[in-house]
């Protein structure tokens, strides 16, 4: 026992370390991803105190959610028949277990701590920002006439995964705005301010419709809670005067968000003619199509974690065969994949997980944790993102990172 507590005192920059990995890999490094998670819960498994962990974990009602889907997808191995992709599927949702008991082993972050990681993932956002920037002033007109055609600038990690971290970090940004204000540093709220302005300009230059998305939803979340919560109506004033002029502003001045406007026009249009083959918007919206005519068909138990991307394939051959089978998409949605996976147990899961994570909000990280649940739900509708690395880790570990912040040191 004396040795574990004398290897305790090595938890503090191990800690340290295993979150600027996690913060670091969301854009650079996959693997790296994996090890920092495996760092924290590692650091839970080996604390002296596993066992009154174990017990702090299981009474609190915002650590036994996370059970509930995971729980119905390991359910839906049973009616598997390809028990290797079941697997594969169902380590995706390994966070959902471990991430939880990680938190509650280790000890928040001192406030300035805290902010000073959030620090540092706004400044690796913006180094991924410059790196795009970068690119598209390099190859300026040959990228721009790309955005006619769906493309965007090149990104460190896929495109709509890093207009999430975006506005990811424009949420930082302003919530390290508005502590460094509250703490007296000038220089450090006026960088932070800096910061948020410039990575909102690149969201809208980067003009990817999921980034912008999510952050209008936040935006208009924002002047709402400003209005209804704080009842700080001139700030709520300024707040939509500012937007109206960056809506129009961004439009007039940004050629790659003028030409993606006309680009979704076009896709638009097409949808009109029932071709999804020629657009993504079409190729997603079919998607989600397939996903409701399988569930219609298996509404109860769904067709298995393990078996849905053959039987989605299958479903693409038999009725929309002219399709090109590099967009037959496993559905769009979040919550038709849990559906189709878990059976209705699956959306009910995750359903009631959303409805928990909002109404267990901690109140003194109100705006941050509940902005970045708005950019996971908006993720959830649009894409499969548990189903992706990247997207699941967003979902698990901002919310639990946040949550368990202490309110003071």
């Amino acid at each position: 026992m004396k040795f574990w507590h004398q290897l305790s005192r090595y938890y503090p920059p191990v800690r340290l370390l295993a979150f600027g990995g996690i913060l670091f890999s969301l854009l650079f490094s996959k693997f790296l991803l994996s090890v920092g998670m495996i760092g924290l819960v590692l650091m839970a498994i080996v604390h002296p105190n596993v066992k009154t962990h174990l017990q702090q974990w299981w009474k609190n009602p915002f650590n036994r959610v996370w059970l509930l889907l995971p729980i119905a997808f390991l359910i839906s191995g049973l009616i598997s028949a390809d028990f290797e992709s079941f697997t594969f599927v169902w380590r995706k949702k390994s966070p959902f277990l471990f991430l939880p008991l990680a938190f509650t082993a280790i000890e928040g972050f001192k406030r300035k701590q805290f902010y000073y990681l959030l620090s540092g993932f706004v400044a690796l956002i913006c180094i991924g920002a410059l790196y795009s920037l970068t690119q598209y002033m390099l190859h300026f007109e040959s990228i721009n006439n790309g955005y006619a055609y769906g493309h965007v600038m090149p990104t460190p990690t896929d495109h709509i995964r890093f207009s999430l971290l975006v506005v990811m970090g424009i949420i930082c940004a302003v919530a390290l705005f508005k502590f460094y204000k509250a703490e007296g540093n000038k220089k450090l709220s006026s960088l932070s301010l800096v910061m948020s302005i410039f990575l909102i300009l690149f969201l809208h230059l980067l003009a990817v419709r999921s980034g912008l998305l999510a952050f209008y939803i936040i935006a208009v979340y924002s002047l709402i809670d400003l209005i209804i919560r704080q009842k700080r109506y001139k700030q709520a004033m300024i707040g939509l005067i500012s937007f109206s002029i960056l809506c129009i502003g961004a439009y007039q001045m940004l050629p790659s968000l003028k030409t993606k406007i006309g680009y979704m026009r076009y896709d638009l249009e097409n949808l009109k003619t029932g071709d999804a083959s020629k657009n993504s918007d079409g190729g997603r919206f079919l998607s989600m199509q397939v996903g409701w005519e399988l569930i219609k068909t298996h509404p109860i138990l769904g067709v298995g974690a393990g078996d849905l991307e053959e039987e989605v394939k299958s479903y693409y051959a038999t009725h929309y065969p002219t399709v090109p089978e590099e967009k037959r998409f496993i559905p769009h949605n979040e919550f038709i994949y849990a559906w189709l996976a878990a059976g209705i147990l699956g959306f009910i899961a995750l359903l009631y997980l959303c409805i928990e994570l909002w109404r267990l909000t901690p109140t003194h990280l109100h705006w941050l944790y509940r902005s970045t649940l708005l950019l996971n739900f908006v993720a959830l509708l649009i894409e499969p993102s548990l189903e992706m690395q990247v997207g699941a880790a967003i979902f698990v570990f901002f919310p639990i990172f946040f949550y368990n912040q202490p309110k003071e040191d």
